[in-house]
């Protein structure tokens, strides 16, 4: 397979006396048909350290490609710090890329590269390396923000030691700090640490409180409200009362999740009145999640008759979760928002009564929200072979989805021959999965045609459909087939992807420009704006809006649930989500199509795991303005000449 490869690699660009453009070029074309990593060996001994940096950013993203990470670990001693850089975040994202990160470490004087590699140790380490994370608190500015973040991650990976006085000590002593990004990760990681014991001690409770009484930033209190939410009672209410009635609307959302996790039902009514709808929300979010509440349902209830769709639905969506609707009819008239009456579908139970409205529904996100009430209620047998025939492609694919989690062999040829009969790009991503897994149960017999789904997607354009059939054809012990030649076809010209630079988005709670980064994102970037010059975004209406975190639209449905009808390969980097960060959603590696999400606040969690491909530049407060249901007038992409 690999000298077809190359040879496709080569009517791309000539070897011979290649400029950077053409450099760029070919590694572009490498990057997005994942060709193995020796393709990229020309380009990583390049003479033109930026032809470098970018061979070594490819090579981070060949997720599966053999001998990528001694080729990672080889460019940590390149002479130019940031192919250094981009050598340590490709290694963050590899197994077995640690070993190489500790000691790129201990030779690295540069503190951007030494950033780098503690931000890839908190991605790819393990406990052992929570020392010298520890260290890197002590380093500079950037250095200590890295460190702090990393040791976020490995609370969230519940790493061993992560929670141990002595890290939150460190940490703690991070807030004292003049500059505000390592403060800032420093409060992200104490909110993302569970302490050993799971509660903070009397002493270290008092220290966060009196930082978060002084602490200029309202993201790092936001972060710091969440740390003392595990507080002891006192320290823990006076944190409370302190961020429900702080100025920022930040503060108090988080504010709200701190009260819905410590149950506290008078904290909660207050901030269900709060004067900003995204407090009221989170609140009422907090109320349906909170442990022990007995004020829940008459909390709740009230919102449910709100005139603010959003409100009415989320709280409905609660008192569901809490299994406190005893009938849905009332939300489900059609005189109901349709916000509504999806979350009323929600509390649904009867599997005839959901099987119908997945089938029959005119609206698809009732069939939408009908297909994922039937998967939370894990419905098997006959149930799933109704949902799996429905006409909705989509809302097939969640019964799919259930056969990769259940196994069922005698669905396989159900499965089978849907694919075979029309190509989604939902239902072939789930029903691949679903026939890995079915095959997989003793005596399942493989379904006719199995050989041709396979080469089919072994052929196809997205990433993420060629990884399933690999993985798939390995499973049943199948050849895998080289791509044609033609299979490069449509690639546009980098000069062309490059002259993108920024983009005007036009909703009805106010124009949001943000700057393109078709450096970092060249495909992401290309595909947004191919998309945007289709009208392909014009009339869609955002459908997730969580206070504080993202704001998301790009879906044709309206639901969360559609796409352009293909995926884009993933283009990681080590680029921050900051507030107004644009990023590319996913719903697994290399599934991005259309929908793309704007920070509200900074996530430094999502750093490494979503594209970044651009940033908010100026908005006047649209993006803190939208709310779900907001409807995307235009999308204007903005070039220059090159």
């Amino acid at each position: 397979m690999l000298p077809l490869l190359l040879l496709c690699l080569n009517t791309v660009t000539t070897p011979a006396a290649a400029t950077p453009t053409e450099d760029l070029q070919a590694i572009l074309v490498i990057e997005l048909y994942r060709l193995p990593a020796v393709a990229l060996d020309r380009f990583t001994e390049s003479e033109d350290a930026q032809t470098r940096e970018r061979a070594a950013l490819a090579l981070s993203r060949l997720s599966s490609a053999p001998g990528r990470v001694p080729r990672l670990g080889a460019l940590t001693e390149d002479p130019d710090p940031a192919v250094r850089r981009a050598a340590a975040f490709g290694l963050g994202l590899a197994d077995g890329g640690a070993p190489h990160l500790r000691e790129a470490l201990g030779d690295e004087a540069d503190p951007e590269v030494r950033a780098g590699l503690l931000a890839a140790l908190g991605m790819r380490g393990d406990a052992a390396d929570i020392p010298t994370l520890v260290e890197g608190l002590s380093g500079t500015p950037v250095e200590a923000r890295e460190a702090a973040v990393a040791l976020g991650r490995m609370g969230i990976a519940e790493a061993e030691g992560a929670g141990a006085p002595a890290v939150l000590q460190a940490l703690a002593e991070q807030l004292v700090r003049i500059d505000g990004p390592a403060r800032e990760g420093a409060a992200f990681a104490l909110a993302r640490i569970t302490p050993d014991g799971d509660q903070l001690t009397e002493r270290l409770a008092d220290e966060l409180l009196l930082r978060f009484r002084r602490e200029p930033d309202p993201n790092a209190r936001a972060w710091l409200v969440r740390a003392l939410s595990r507080a002891p009672a006192a320290q823990a209410a006076d944190a409370l009362s302190r961020a429900a009635a702080d100025s920022d609307v930040g503060v108090r959302v988080s504010a709200a999740g701190a009260a819905g996790k410590l149950a506290d039902p008078d904290a909660l009514e207050a901030l269900l009145g709060d004067p900003s709808w995204s407090v009221r929300l989170a609140a009422i979010h907090a109320a349906g999640a909170a442990e022990g509440l007995d004020e829940a349902e008459a909390l709740l209830i009230p919102f449910t008759e709100s005139d603010e769709a959003d409100l009415a639905a989320a709280a409905l969506s609660a008192l569901g979760s809490l299994g406190l609707v005893e009938s849905a009819r009332p939300w489900l008239q059609p005189d109901k928002p349709l916000q509504v009456q999806a979350a009323a579908v929600g509390t649904l139970s009867d599997v005839e009564q959901l099987l119908r409205l997945a089938s029959d529904s005119a609206e698809a996100q009732l069939r939408s929200a009908a297909a994922g009430r039937l998967a939370a209620l894990e419905v098997t047998g006959d149930a799933v072979a109704a949902l799996l025939a429905v006409e909705d492609a989509t809302a097939a694919s969640a019964a799919a989805a259930m056969l990769a989690e259940r196994p069922e062999p005698a669905l396989l040829d159900a499965v089978a021959e849907r694919m075979a009969a029309a190509y989604d790009h939902d239902f072939w991503m789930e029903g691949l999965k679903a026939l890995e897994a079915g095959l997989a149960v003793a005596g399942a017999r493989e379904p006719a045609g199995l050989e041709a789904l396979i080469d089919g997607g072994l052929r196809s354009r997205d990433p993420a459909i060629r990884t399933a059939s690999r993985s798939l054809a390995d499973s049943v012990g199948r050849p895998r087939t080289a791509p044609p030649t033609h299979f490069l076809s449509g690639l546009p010209p980098i000069n062309d992807i490059l002259s993108i630079r920024s983009a005007r988005i036009l909703t009805d709670a106010g124009e949001i420009r943000v700057s393109l980064d078709p450096d970092t994102a060249p495909l992401t970037v290309w595909n947004f704006a191919q998309l945007a010059e289709r009208d392909y975004f014009d009339g869609l209406t955002v459908h997730r809006v969580v206070p504080d975190f993202v704001v998301q639209d790009g879906c044709p449905r309206g639901d969360g649930w559609g796409g352009p009808g293909y995926a884009i390969p993933d283009e990681l980097s080590w680029a921050r989500y900051d507030e107004g960060t644009l990023g590319m959603a996913l719903s697994g590696p290399d599934t991005g199509g259309s929908q793309w999400f704007v920070t509200l606040s900074p996530q430094p969690h999502l750093e490494g795991r979503y594209t970044v491909f651009g940033q908010v530049s100026l908005d006047n407060g649209g993006a803190q303005r939208v709310r779900q249901g907001t409807v995307v007038r235009d999308v204007i992409i903005e070039r220059v000449s090159r």
